[in-house]
């Protein structure tokens, strides 16, 4: 005989937030590790108007926090980022580090 499985709504807002727990704690592990290693970060987790204000983009991972905007712009700093598994793009004031 077949046993039948069904999830419940409540299962499924279980599992939506043990994702976004984990997203949230994945992000603050790089946010902390940046700050670790003696960086400042400027811009982490953006608001849709504050991102636009910014003039980022539409897609920007600054909206899912799984980006910062970090000084001070040194090579030292950029290995330090990309080492650590991260997109690095200098944009001249500050370096941009991103989820791959």
């Amino acid at each position: 005989m077949k046993k039948e499985v069904s999830f419940t709504p409540e299962f499924g807002l279980f599992i939506l937030f043990i994702a976004f727990g984990a997203w949230l704690i994945y992000g603050l592990a790089y946010y902390w590790y940046i700050r670790w290693r003696g960086m400042t970060v400027t811009s982490w987790w953006r608001s849709v108007g504050h991102n636009t204000e910014l003039g980022g983009v539409s897609d920007s991972l600054h909206l899912v926090g799984m980006a910062w905007d970090i000084v001070p712009v040194t090579q030292e700093n950029y290995d330090i980022l990309q080492f650590a598994g991260l997109r690095v793009i200098n944009e001249g004031d500050h370096l941009h580090a991103q989820i791959v």
